[in-house]
């Protein structure tokens, strides 16, 4: 009965079978809490593999032995992972008592190195004290009603702490947080990630509560395109450095998609000797774009004399000349130096009327409402200045439609004016053909 002796060993891990399931597969994890020579000599493979449920591998301590299995089940319970691992066969009673103070141990280590417990205490500190939005931004459940098309009033939302917000409420309205902005964000990403670290058990059961971890790791996902990247951006902007630091250690933790994990990693080490103003650019950058003092003196050689716009009255009245058609020329420079500005002026916000108009108007919904109106505005730019903007396009918008038509239009002057400058930067996108039988 020697040779068929079954060791049991358990374990409660305060962590997510997702984390839990990473550190026996992805090898910096394992050499965390089994060091860096393995399982103490032991040769293997993964026989079977049914990801966050369970993991099967071979064992062989020495060439000459017989071939051992090691099956690790991950039960999710409610505030975190119960880990029962078996080892067999086991030859004799000593290597069985052997072998058992060793998994012992390497569990101990397990432990260590995953327990959660500690980000849950860094969530309540790092966002405690978050507002609930104003009544200009949107709550939870209005958010909700964006989602259907409605609209709602605050009459059903929790307004107190995010600490007691009920869980039903997020369950209720758990794809809220794609109409949410900045403040939103801000006050519910807290409790989501407290839901997602602690109910584990509910996720089988209870199909509300992965569609609300994916509501706000499809926000903290960092995209192949660069299309949403301003609109992330913004959507971030209110995060504190401490802040930021627990929203990477969670999606380390929770995240499975290795460019937003890589991503977030990035932000944590850049900022680990303090926060950084740049530091949306280290988890997104641009990817071959011109850089912004380039684009400055660009701006600043096309149009000279080009100030920030310094007070809120200019803001305003740029504004109003953008809406009322009059020539580019008079603000938009000064408009294109305050988006470019890490530190904007007294007015503390980023002017909407030039990225509106450098790249809705190149929607094809929007074409033939708009197209006259802003060509009106661009008619009074000289090449040197349309080069400009083109120039400050590429750095600063993220709409891929409108890089790609201003870029169309840079190519198109390398080698002179072109009279018909308008009719190439408005040119209609190329259609495309559907695959298929005709």
């Amino acid at each position: 009965m020697s040779d068929t002796t079954v060791l049991t060993v358990e374990r409660f891990v305060r962590a997510s079978p997702v984390r839990v399931f990473q550190a026996w597969t992805e090898s910096a994890l394992m050499e965390r809490w089994q060091g860096p020579a393995g399982v103490q000599g032991a040769t293997g493979s993964v026989v079977s593999s049914e990801p966050y449920r369970q993991l099967v591998l071979s064992w062989r301590n020495e060439p000459a032995k017989p071939e051992q299995r090691v099956t690790v089940a991950f039960e999710a319970l409610a505030s975190g992972t119960q880990v029962h691992i078996t080892h067999e066969p086991i030859a004799s009673p000593e290597a069985r008592e052997r072998r058992l103070v060793w998994w012992l141990d390497r569990l101990d280590r397990l432990v260590d190195v995953l327990d959660e417990g500690p980000l849950l205490d860094r969530i309540e500190a790092a966002f405690d004290g978050v507002p609930i939005p104003d009544t200009e931004h949107r709550t939870l459940f209005q958010g909700e009603a964006a989602d259907s098309f409605r609209t709602a009033d605050r009459a059903n939302d929790h307004l107190g702490r995010w600490q007691d917000l009920p869980d039903a409420h997020l369950e209720r309205a758990n794809w809220a947080l794609a109409h949410l902005d900045a403040q939103g964000m801000a006050y519910y990403a807290a409790p989501i990630m407290r839901i997602g670290l602690t109910r584990f058990a509910d996720w089988e059961q209870d199909s509300d509560i992965p569609m609300i971890v994916d509501s706000l790791e499809s926000q903290l996902r960092i995209s192949d395109s660069d299309d949403l990247r301003g609109y992330m951006r913004d959507r971030f902007a209110l995060f504190t450095r401490a802040q930021r630091v627990v929203l990477a250690a969670f999606v380390h933790t929770m995240v499975e998609h290795q460019a937003t994990r890589d991503a977030w990693l990035r932000v944590l080490e850049a900022e680990a000797d303090g926060p950084r103003d740049d530091w949306f650019e280290v988890l997104w950058p641009m990817r071959g774009r011109p850089t912004a003092e380039a684009v400055r003196e660009s701006v600043l050689r096309a149009f000279p004399g080009t100030q920030l716009l310094r007070s809120v009255a200019e803001f305003e009245a740029a504004e109003r000349a953008a809406v009322d058609d009059v020539q580019a020329a008079l603000w938009m420079p000064g408009m294109m130096l305050e988006v470019l500005s890490p530190s904007p002026g007294p007015i503390r916000r980023k002017p909407e009327s030039l990225p509106f108009l450098l790249s809705q108007a190149l929607r094809p919904e929007l074409r033939k409402r708009r197209i006259a109106a802003h060509q009106a505005v661009l008619a009074g730019l000289n090449p040197t200045q349309r080069a400009a903007v083109g120039c400050f396009v590429s750095r600063c918008l993220d709409r891929s439609v409108a890089r790609e038509a201003w870029q169309r239009l840079v190519d198109a002057e390398a080698s002179g004016p072109r009279d018909d400058w308008l009719d190439v930067l408005y040119a209609p996108p190329p259609e495309r053909h559907k695959t298929g039988d005709p």
